[in-house]
């Protein structure tokens, strides 16, 4: 049986999430950049799993669900911001 390259398998789902993103047909390009770039913070710095791109048409979103290790199903509404920020969590101390 053949190994499977990490880094292979990796761009292989880079570009799976960047055409979910772009198929759903909603937003312009800078909402599917920032989409896709949220999507990639969860899945190589957060260690996120099964993340999708989730389109609600009547808002004109596009939305990241997931599953972070230590909780269950999460919803993510990635925005654009004018000043560099950082992702934060409400409710943790």
């Amino acid at each position: 049986m053949a190994k499977v390259n990490s880094a292979e398998n990796d761009k292989e789902l880079n570009v799976v999430a960047t055409v979910q993103c772009i198929s759903i047909d909603i937003g312009d390009a800078t909402q599917v950049y920032i989409a896709f770039l949220v999507y990639l913070y969860l899945m190589e710095s957060e260690s996120w799993h099964e993340v999708n791109c989730v389109g609600l048409p009547e808002l004109q979103l596009i939305c990241l669900v997931g599953t972070e290790i230590e909780e269950g199903l999460q919803t993510i509404v990635p925005t654009p911001s004018v000043y560099p920020s950082g992702i934060t969590r409400k409710g943790r101390s």
